[in-house]
């Protein structure tokens, strides 16, 4: 026998104190029926007879813990340890007689009418719980499996996120980005490393749905044109209850997001070269099983590494801007206008088109969105 093997739970106290309470391994269905364990480990399905008792157990070890109120608290539990059946045979004596009783009760306290047991959602999924409730059902031994299957997936993601950011820092930094990591934007590696390494930690299955994520590309440059400031408002903005880009209505949900802009190449553009990122160099990232799989197979093509200067499209967003906003005031003032404001705002657009050559792809892309919303009736 292995120590490894051994099950344990814990009967605890739902009521502050350090009063000792007892546990009859005694239970009354809802449809009437009975079943109890007697001291010699016994089994019964039927009601007590005269001169009969149940095993009792009593919860008489403290522990300290926060309770509802936050406030620091002492109640009283029973710690219960029994092998499997498939060892008792290798025990003897009463060492067996107490063993067997344990793994009854460990049934009879999963349907026990004063004992609650907690479901991931906080419930109770004990069915068979009715009148006072006293105790609360502890599953200490699938607590440590839990605990240990969790550490197993952390380790295994921080050795992915620690690779990827020594061999491939820039593939890093678009991770930190749709892991929701901020701010990003010129914050040393070594903190953004840190806070990955923390939110890993809480929750290693959300980091690898991130870094599989089957529009990884898509949901990094989604994450950063999320991000603004007074004097450089974000290219996708949030006005309660959708999100917006460029005046289009993209949805509510990042998901929603995402799928409208795989669906429209036009906005999938717009979004790329707002961003600095050239429209040939879109990649689709495909996550393998291995740790250096999958950094290889996240890292974005070379083309994609030669990024435009993001200040001058910045530079030649906002001038486009300021000449259309004026466009659009004139229009408002002088309906009548018509053709004659559309022509002489042209021209103001393809003068301040000059200065912008090194970004005329993203000036033409810009304008040719814009262009049919700001010269309509």
């Amino acid at each position: 026998m292995d120590i490894n093997d051994k099950i344990s739970f814990d009967i605890v106290s739902i009521y502050d104190g350090n009063g000792v309470r007892s546990l009859d391994l005694k239970v009354t269905e809802k449809n009437g029926n009975v079943t109890f364990v007697d001291s010699y480990g016994g089994l019964h399905h039927r009601d007590l007879q005269r001169g009969e008792s149940p095993f009792s157990y009593n919860v008489d070890n403290q522990e300290s813990y926060i309770n509802k109120k936050g406030e620091k608290a002492v109640r009283m539990f029973k710690r219960i340890e029994y092998w499997p059946e498939q060892f008792e045979g290798q025990l003897e004596g009463n060492e067996r007689t107490l063993n067997i009783i344990a793994r009854h009760a460990h049934t009879l306290v999963k349907k026990h009418p004063s004992v609650i047991i907690r479901d991931a959602n906080k419930g109770n999924s004990n069915p068979n719980q009715h009148g006072l409730v006293l105790f609360e059902l502890r599953e200490t031994t699938q607590i440590i499996k839990d605990k240990v299957q969790k550490n197993i997936e952390v380790s295994k993601a921080q050795a992915i996120a620690t690779e990827l950011m020594q061999e491939d820092p820039e593939s890093f930094i678009d991770l930190c980005y749709r892991y929701s990591i901020q701010p990003v934007k010129e914050v040393p590696i070594e903190k953004l490393y840190n806070e990955v390494m923390l939110k890993i930690a809480n929750n290693p299955t959300h980091f690898m749905e991130i870094l599989n994520h089957k529009d990884a590309v898509l949901l990094t440059l989604v994450k950063r044109a999320m991000i603004g400031t007074e004097l450089d408002p974000a290219i996708i903005s949030f006005e309660d209850p959708f999100y917006f880009m460029n005046g289009e209505n993209l949805g509510q949900k990042e998901e929603e997001i995402i799928y409208n802009l795989s669906k429209s190449a036009r906005n999938r553009e717009f979004l790329m070269m707002s961003l600095g990122v050239p429209i040939e160099d879109e990649v689709e990232v495909v996550v393998l099983p291995s740790t250096s799989d999958a950094i290889e197979a996240s890292k974005p093509s070379q083309d994609y590494q030669r990024r435009t200067d993001k200040s001058r499209i910045e530079e030649a967003r906002k001038a486009m801007n300021s000449i259309t906003v004026q466009w659009e005031k004139e229009k408002k003032k002088n309906p009548a206008g018509g053709s004659v404001l559309d022509d002489k705002f042209k021209a103001q657009l393809s003068k301040k088109r000059e200065l912008y050559l090194d970004v005329a792809d993203f000036w033409d892309a810009e304008l040719a969105y814009k262009l049919p919303y700001i010269t309509k009736d």
